[in-house]
């Protein structure tokens, strides 16, 4: 039987613990240790980008930045589930 219209069980509702605004937790320590990370993402693709280095360097520099993106993005997963 398809669902009518009075069917409250939508799959695409997002349960209320996976929310983004569980990221914003001042009092957490991860929550800084995520600000800091991902400022120092932004930072590390900028060298990147602005200023002129050799290759080998600016892979270097690249790969930092893409452990600390997948650092920032498993310390968001933490704090959405805490």
């Amino acid at each position: 039987m398809p669902p009518s219209s009075t069917d409250h069980t939508d799959s695409r509702k997002t349960p209320p613990k996976t929310r983004l605004s569980r990221l914003v937790q001042p009092r957490n320590g991860l929550f800084w240790l995520l600000l800091a990370v991902n400022l120092l993402s932004l930072l590390l693709g900028w060298l990147v980008r602005a200023h002129p280095m050799p290759p080998v360097l600016a892979v270097v520099v690249t790969v930092f930045a893409l452990g600390n993106a997948g650092l920032g993005a498993a310390l968001a997963w933490r704090l959405m589930r805490s």
